[in-house]
């Protein structure tokens, strides 16, 4: 009985053999060959020829591989330019195929039921990804797919058991019906500057790689960031370019919370802060505005940064939207200069900015008098009145406001604009306005 045993596992071992050339057959096509069959019994690892009989190898018949057990891997030239229908279905021992950028075309169930295959290559010449292309590859763990594709057929990876990732390159392609049946640990991931991805695609949780996300304008000019990924916790620079085109503004809730997130760095040319767009991130403490930069603060621009300890404008800014520092309760010091022209409604409610001038400008640039707070541009030159929520009576606006031992210098501040309900619910009965107001 022994000897019977090792007998017919002897045979089993050499019906085996070396893959090589001669296990092939190919079938001529015009000025081009086809691969048409493997002899079955070949084993191992084989590399097919880019040409035969003097003529390029093009194409990879169907079936031309099919129930090929005994290979593990097999080698495509560049030649060839399509992979037939169920060509290598059932090659239970392969485990790695690399499909060259050559190929522009692979058919249904190409790849279907090679057990064994653990990795695969698809490359950014193929548009499309077949019905059962690579169903009950029940060993294959990651797929890359290339932004070349735009469509996956029906159950293309369905009976994946061990696929745990796909990662695509581009926008969402369209998806048959059924496509991870039965791959019920498979997650996608994307790029979310992509278009057509949600959380949830084609019945399978789908997961933003990058950390921003930008839209491009109108005219295809230049770009705005409109995103960060909520779970980002680290310093972040800003880019000044995308994809070759220049940032220039931070969209409306972009970086909202954002909450562990210490610092963020503004580029030149970013111009505009839109509302909101740093809403609620509460471990950002301090913040500065590059020259040549930005211009407009939006509405509820950094509402409820209750960490922000102080924001330094280099930049001309033009305007402050209304409440856009409302809840910076630890705000102590905004440095701006002399070309705002508008500053909103409670702009610096709930913020911790002391209105008792001092001449160190590392502590306040606010100044007090008659119930009335201002804040002093960085030149001290000029004087902005923020809050005149505690007058009542008769006020009197100054046109001057004598700054002493502004930065060491003896300075005069002019008053230039009363901000946007500065003396909303107050009881006045009468208000006089100086003639150096301009807003």
């Amino acid at each position: 009985m022994k000897f019977r045993y090792i007998l017919i596992s002897l045979l089993f071992v050499t019906s085996l053999r070396a893959a090589s050339q001669s296990d092939l057959t190919f079938t001529q096509s015009g000025n081009a060959y086809t691969l048409s069959d493997c002899d079955e019994s070949a084993s191992g690892s084989l590399i097919i020829p880019s040409s035969f009989d003097g003529l390029p190898v093009k194409y990879i018949g169907m079936a031309a591989f099919s129930n090929c057990t005994g290979l593990t891997n097999v080698t495509i030239p560049d030649s060839v330019i399509s992979i037939g229908l169920t060509a290598f279905s059932g090659c239970t021992s392969l485990n790695s195929i690399n499909i060259p950028s050559s190929v522009t075309s692979i058919a249904m169930a190409a790849f279907m039921a090679c057990s064994s295959l653990t990795d695969v290559t698809i490359p950014n010449s193929v548009t499309r990804i077949p019905m059962l292309a690579f169903a009950a590859c029940t060993s294959l763990t990651s797929v890359t797919i290339p932004d070349s594709v735009t469509s996956i057929g029906d159950s293309a990876f369905s009976g994946c058991s061990s696929l745990a990732s796909i990662t695509f390159e581009g926008d969402a392609p369209s998806f048959g019906s059924d496509v991870f049946l039965n791959s019920d640990s498979v997650t996608l991931y994307y790029n979310s500057n992509n278009g057509g991805w949600s959380s949830t695609v084609a019945g399978r949780p789908a997961v933003q790689t990058n950390t921003l996300t930008f839209a491009l304008n109108g005219a295809g000019t230049q770009y705005s960031l409109i995103d960060c990924i909520d779970t980002y916790s680290s310093s972040l620079l800003i880019p000044d370019t995308f994809r070759g085109l220049p940032v220039t503004s931070i969209g409306d809730g972009a970086f909202a919370g954002c909450t562990n997130v210490p610092y963020f760095f503004i580029p030149n040319g970013v111009i505009s802060i839109g509302d909101g767009a740093f809403e609620s991130c509460t471990s950002l403490t301090s913040m500065t505005i590059q020259i040549n930069s930005v211009t407009t603060v939006g509405a509820r621009a950094f509402y409820n940064c209750s960490n922000l300890t102080n924001i330094t404008f280099i930049s001309d800014l033009t305007s402050i939207g209304d409440f856009a520092f409302e809840g910076c309760t630890s705000l102590t010091r905004v440095v701006f200069g002399d070309t705002v022209t508008s500053i909103g409604q409670g702009a610096f409610l709930g913020t911790n900015i002391s209105y008792g001038h001092t001449a160190d400008t590392s502590i306040s640039f606010g100044y007090t008098a008659d119930n009335l707070n201002y804040i002093i541009s960085n030149s001290g030159q000029t004087a902005y009145l923020v809050d005149g929520a505690s007058a009542s009576g008769v006020v009197n606006i100054p046109t001057q406001i004598p700054v002493a031992a502004w930065q060491g210098d003896s300075v005069t501040a002019y008053v230039k604009l009363i901000s946007s309900g500065a003396f909303a619910g107050t009881s006045l009965t009468s208000i006089t306005i100086p003639d150096s107001v301009t807003t």
